[in-house]
């Protein structure tokens, strides 16, 4: 059933791919995913049923005219090809709600359909937080996404992030450090990494029992954009999200917005030490407006307990 599932997830990709198709987005193939079993039950859909899917019915129209046009089968035998390829590159593939996907992502309204990993998600199923932050720290910033990565890894909490330069290498090499778990989410495809530069990290990541997830397939090509659209999976991820340092622009607040969406908790570090720095505005902001809840080391542990926690937003 989950191998069906697969099958039928990628397919779809490929299909919002065509020329043909028209606006079938992640949102709507998600959609689809949960209304039909396979490219058969879309292609021969009526539109009543069509119609049923809201926002999607016009994506789903658009679908069911390339697969009626071009051929289920020239699509499944597609995506059994890229499975395969994917399998014999020792990459692992979910599709949502197919068991391996990972719950708390699932929840999120604005899931990938289909993930790509190396490694292993099992933990972010007990706890996990996403540490994210600027490029550029300063030395404080530095200092509290090492101290804060190190007390959530060492306490069973995955530490989400993506692999940029910066507090995201920080967070994700502090974990390492401790023998704790950590997933980097990637922009680009698993064989794209990501700067080049944290390659090696990307290896002693999964080398270490954690992950680096990606939601298109290998050998995509992808754009600049994807590195906002990421930004929502590491939200989704996450029972808690932790911007630790930015500026009132650039890419931490595509992940502060996902976090809003997806009402996770928003939790920034409260500090004056480098008040009107131009790296805190963004958390001042944050904290000022009440949109995060500001927090010190002695907070760690209620962090650790909120990153634990279990909920059902969007679940249907």
């Amino acid at each position: 059933m989950a191998m069906d599932k697969k099958l039928f997830a990628v397919a779809l990709g490929m299909v919002a791919e065509h020329p043909k198709t028209k606006q079938l987005g992640p949102v709507h193939r998600v959609t689809i995913i949960r209304t039909f079993k396979s490219l058969h039950g879309l292609c021969e859909a009526p539109d009543e049923v069509l119609d049923g899917m809201g926002r999607a019915a016009t994506a789903g129209r658009s679908a069911r005219e390339t697969l009626q046009t071009v051929g289920v089968e020239v699509f499944e035998a597609a995506a059994a090809r890229l499975i395969e390829t994917h399998l014999e590159a020792g990459i692992s593939i979910a599709a949502i709600d197919d068991g391996e996907y990972p719950d708390v992502l699932a929840l999120a309204p604005d899931a990938p359909p289909v993930i790509y990993w190396r490694g292993r998600l099992e933990p972010i199923s007990i706890a996990s937080a996403a540490v994210v932050g600027t490029r550029e720290p300063t030395e404080m910033g530095r200092s509290i996404a090492e101290r804060l990565s190190t007390h959530l890894a060492a306490n069973g909490v995955a530490v989400i992030s993506g692999l940029a330069l910066g507090i995201d290498t920080v967070a994700h090499e502090a974990a390492l450090r401790v023998g704790g778990y950590t997933a980097a989410v990637m922009a680009q495809p698993l064989d794209q990494v990501y700067p080049s530069s944290n390659r090696q990290l990307s290896f002693d990541i999964v080398e270490s029992g954690g992950a680096v997830i990606a939601e298109h397939p290998i050998g995509k090509v992808t754009d600049r954009y994807e590195f906002a659209r990421r930004d929502r999976i590491q939200s989704g991820l996450s029972r808690i999200v932790i911007p630790i340092q930015t500026g009132e622009e650039g890419g931490t607040q595509n992940t502060i917005e996902a976090a809003k969406k997806q009402q996770r908790q928003i939790w920034a570090p409260r500090t004056d030490n480098e008040g009107g720095h131009e790296k805190w505005k963004g958390i001042e902001a944050l904290l000022s407006a009440r949109t995060a809840r500001g927090f010190t080391s002695a907070d760690y542990e209620e962090m650790v307990t909120a990153s634990k926690a279990q909920f059902s937003l969007w679940q249907s």
